[in-house]
């Protein structure tokens, strides 16, 4: 009966030949710590990219939000200046449904 089990430098030497990777049961501790360090590293970078790159959407998001924040105020102060009555009559309105509304619901 001949024995199937390959030594371990005959199935290292195949593997990095080939270009695949060692099997694990061939590694020693040391060369599986290596493996696990490197990939915890390249984890870890990744991470710090996608956190990075988060959190540079996150601030344009906020200075667009800004910026056009800004646009609307300054577009309402021009359209109250130029049309003040039918800003009056906007306020009244929105004043007059608030306080028929409020007392309405506040009795439920």
């Amino acid at each position: 009966m001949k024995n199937n089990v390959m030594e371990e430098s005959t199935v290292r030497a195949e593997a990095e030949t080939s270009g695949r990777a060692v099997p694990a049961c061939c590694m020693s501790a040391e060369e599986m710590g290596r493996k696990f360090d490197r990939g915890l590293k390249e984890a870890k970078a990744a991470v710090e990219d996608k956190f990075e790159d988060g959190k540079r959407e996150a601030q344009r998001f906020v200075k667009r939000s800004r910026f056009a924040m800004e646009d609307k105020v300054l577009d309402s102060a021009y359209r109250m200046k130029k049309n003040p009555g039918t800003t009056l009559a906007a306020a009244f309105a929105a004043g007059a449904m608030l306080g028929f509304l409020i007392p309405r619901l506040g009795k439920r």
